[in-house]
């Protein structure tokens, strides 16, 4: 297991002020790689966002996981407050 503080990704939709969960449980170096990844083909005003989690998330589905919304809904600092939207399987 590594020291490195873990990544929770999500997309943030700036228009509708929607925010999408993309992945967790990511070393820096993974969400750098995810991000720049996806950067390209990200639609116009939509950002990608990288949030520090506490600890490890022990469910495997970032679609289903508690803590990734309440970390999202917590320390993303937008305001208004974006509503949650989840990702199409």
């Amino acid at each position: 297991m590594t020291d490195e503080p873990l990544k929770l990704l999500l997309l943030y939709h700036r228009a509708a002020n929607e925010y999408r969960l993309m992945s967790h449980n990511q070393i820096p170096d993974e969400a750098r790689k995810f991000i720049s990844e996806w950067d390209e083909q990200l639609a116009l005003g939509t950002t990608p966002i990288a949030l520090d989690e506490t600890r490890r998330h022990a469910t495997n589905d970032v679609q289903k996981c508690r803590l990734c919304t309440l970390t999202a809904r917590h320390s993303s600092h937008l305001e208004p407050q974006p509503r949650f939207q989840r990702r199409e399987p």
